[in-house]
């Protein structure tokens, strides 16, 4: 991980470093780059078991709601050369530079949910384990900010090296199920926020509602199950 930027979360992975003695190493690069693919395949599978209350604004006139009632990833993947460093005084933050980072944004921002955005010529990085991928389709054209038309193609699934999947898949339900609570508290928090406005008049007045639930006194009881 490198740092996260709004909803987006940013991360790399070294293959080749200038101080190694591997400097030129295309197979490491290759199995580096599955290996990111499948994580970033596992992440998008992940998100689709958390679910969240659907989005209120995208409700449509006859009552339809279109919006998913999962999470959904868009991922941008690109293999190539950045500079690194620390930027700041007051709060030195470590960040990555570069063509490479520049564009793994831009095919994030044109890509598929469910699915891993990366350009044809970052293809040959992944070598003969460009057989362990899948992809989605053919070869497409697309208009990157700041960069222009370019090739790319989106991933789909690719092979995995680990046969022994119970520990990750146990792992896997373990981050639904905290990740579907939270959303379930939050959804819980904001419905209370909402009847508390509703109940409260332009005056300050409480309805006989609200002040049932803060107590038979009317006086407010911070342990009460609404502010839990």
């Amino acid at each position: 991980k490198i740092k996260t930027i709004g909803d987006a979360f940013m991360a790399a992975k070294l293959s080749v470093s200038e101080f190694s003695d591997k400097q030129n190493d295309p197979e490491q690069v290759a199995n580096d780059g599955l290996e990111m693919v499948q994580f970033l395949l596992r992440a998008c599978s992940l998100a689709r078991g958390v679910t969240r209350p659907l989005d209120p604004t995208a409700t449509l006139p006859d009552g339809t709601n279109p919006s998913t009632p999962f999470l959904e990833l868009r991922v941008g993947l690109n293999v190539g050369p950045c500079a690194s460093g620390i930027v700041g005084f007051e709060r030195p933050l470590y960040d990555l530079f570069g063509d490479t980072v520049n564009t793994a944004a831009r095919l994030e921002a044109t890509g598929r949910l469910g699915r891993v955005h990366v350009l044809e010529t970052a293809v040959p990085h992944f070598g003969k384990r460009t057989r362990d991928i899948f992809f989605d389709g053919a070869k497409t054209e697309v208009t990157l900010k700041g960069i222009g038309t370019a090739t790319s193609r989106f991933i789909m699934g690719a092979s995995s090296n680990h046969e022994d999947t119970s520990s990750a898949h146990s792992t896997a339900q373990s981050v639904r199920s905290a990740v579907s609570m939270r959303y379930a508290q939050m959804a819980k928090e904001a419905e209370h926020e909402m009847a508390v406005k509703d109940a409260t008049s332009n005056d300050g007045l409480v309805s006989p509602k609200l002040s049932e639930s803060r107590g038979t006194s009317g006086a407010y009881h911070p342990n009460a199950v609404d502010d839990v």
